[in-house]
């Protein structure tokens, strides 16, 4: 049964599972506005995670730099996903930012000192995104955009953003914001519109 078309909000409030089973209905059905949404706002939790992998190989100013290419290939590349299930998407920014990882160490090689990093990042196959020129986008610096949008929200709204990004559901975000009358949709719309902050500040 393919799905009907939802707005933002009603995708923001959907589990990880049946976001993706929506994204790939309007796949299939040839609708790439609600997909490209649906996998934007997946893509968009992952915020912390996609820090995390860069931070096991660099830090500081050089994770920063890193972070952003990362980001910028994911978000241009999200109209090639084909993986159908949460896990497989998952895979799939791993690699992308394995691979960004990689590019990074490449452009250092010629640099005194310099060390390769052991693991290198599997062929992408099926899953490559449109070829960019890390030189290009690796003046974003997208720690200095996520501090600038949350330093422009009020104490609660900011605690709510650092929730989500950490991983936790609407539901655990409102029971533990200090706002007693958080509901879950209140966190939903709240994220929401931090997302939208942040596609502005990246121009996607």
């Amino acid at each position: 049964m393919i799905s009907k078309p939802k707005t933002e909000n009603e995708l923001a409030r959907l589990e990880d599972d049946e976001l993706i089973a929506y994204a790939v209905d309007a796949r299939d059905a040839g609708r790439q506005d609600d997909f490209r949404s649906a996998v934007n706002i997946f893509i968009s939790r992952r915020i912390g995670l996609v820090s995390y992998w860069v931070g096991r190989k660099a830090d500081g100013d050089e994770a920063d730099e890193i972070t952003s290419m990362a980001f910028v290939s994911i978000f241009e590349g999200a109209d090639r996903i084909k993986g159908s299930s949460p896990g497989e998407i998952v895979e799939w920014m791993r690699t992308v930012t394995a691979r960004r990882i990689a590019d990074h160490y490449r452009k250092m090689e010629k640099q005194p000192g310099f060390t390769t990093i052991d693991d290198q990042p599997k062929d992408e196959g099926e899953w490559s995104e449109p070829a960019s020129d890390p030189d290009s986008t690796g003046g974003v610096e997208l720690g200095m955009v996520i501090d600038k949008i949350l330093g422009e929200l009020d104490e609660v709204k900011r605690e709510v953003v650092e929730l989500r990004i950490d991983g936790h559901s609407s539901k655990e975000t409102a029971d533990g914001s200090r706002d007693p009358g958080m509901t879950p949709v209140n966190v939903d719309k709240i994220f929401s519109r931090f997302r939208k902050a942040l596609a502005r500040e990246l121009d996607f």
